[in-house]
């Protein structure tokens, strides 16, 4: 874009300096020297043949164009004729002839031939913007006014919206499709207390298959002993004594079948509690993944990760 435009001793502009917008508009009486600032214009971008142009009584005339990311000037004389470029590194140009250096256009971004087709609307010309369509005259208004900006970050806005609706249906379904999953969770509370409830009877149980390996112990040294009265033949002075030890001989057989017959019901609870610890486990372990999906529980809404 182009910033300000510096002319000296160019025809009857002795010394104009003029700052650009987006958009400007040059007014005068006639004769002032608008025709004359546009024409000195477009000497810098074509180097215009001669010196007829400096200003009547002057020895040259100096054109200086100011862009964002340099300053050119033309200086032009009787038999003399130079390009200034400003900026870093400067350059200088001396010889140009009737020419203008590639440098220069570069700079400029604006070629030779097309100094003919800058965007100068003259006195003449049908007045800007009027027999353009409406969406034309919207969209360079915009330009000049930044509005199509705001345009732009509206339609980036209502984007943006559009997706992030898509998004909230798309989690309120699988939010809703985990709140299904969790009615699947609603015994765990119990079923963990039965877990407790049997690893306090499955402590009890190993308990009491010590006591049931001691009276087994207990019960083979009776038997043999029995053996052994039998086999000698002994005379048992006490006879009170025998029968007391036949009786307990006899109770512990049967305490003996009973702890048999609850050491294995036990064991079949000891199953049971295995497989329900592990289906818990299972279970746990679905609920966890389902929490880390949902992203928080939905009771405490803690963040989960």
């Amino acid at each position: 874009m182009i910033n300000r435009i510096a002319i000296k001793n160019f025809q009857s502009l002795k010394n104009v300096n003029l700052e650009f917008g987006k958009l400007t508009v040059i007014v005068g009486d006639s004769n002032s020297g608008k025709s004359a600032f546009i024409r000195a214009f477009k000497a810098v971008v074509s180097n215009c043949r001669g010196n007829a142009f400096v200003t009547r009584g002057q020895s040259k005339s100096f054109i200086t164009v100011e862009k964002d990311h340099a300053r050119i000037t033309l200086e032009k004389g009787e038999g003399s004729g130079a390009y200034k470029i400003t900026g870093s590194p400067e350059q200088i140009f001396t010889k140009i002839g009737t020419g203008v250096p590639s440098e220069v256009t570069a700079a400029l971004r604006i070629s030779p031939s097309d100094g003919a087709l800058l965007t100068f609307a003259g006195q003449h010309d049908m007045p800007y913007l009027l027999n353009d369509t409406g969406s034309s005259v919207a969209r360079v208004l915009g330009d000049l006014t930044n509005v199509s900006i705001i345009f732009e970050a509206v339609r980036e806005g209502n984007r943006r919206r559009n997706s992030q609706s898509s998004t909230v249906k798309t989690m309120q379904g699988t939010l809703d499709s985990l709140g299904e999953k969790l009615k699947d969770f609603k015994t765990l509370p119990d079923r963990k207390s039965a877990i407790d409830r049997a690893s306090e009877i499955l402590t009890e149980v190993k308990k009491l298959e010590i006591k049931i390996e001691r009276l087994r112990s207990t019960l083979f040294k009776l038997e043999n002993l029995q053996i052994s009265i039998r086999v000698e033949n002994e005379i048992i002075p006490d006879g009170s004594l025998i029968q007391e030890s036949y009786d307990k001989l006899f109770s512990f057989r049967s305490l003996v079948k009973l702890i048999a017959t609850t050491k294995l019901s036990i064991r079949n609870m000891d199953v049971a509690l295995v497989d329900t610890a592990v289906e818990i486990d299972s279970l746990g372990r679905d609920l966890r993944q389902i929490l880390i999906e949902s992203g928080e529980c939905p009771t405490c809404h803690q963040k989960i990760n």
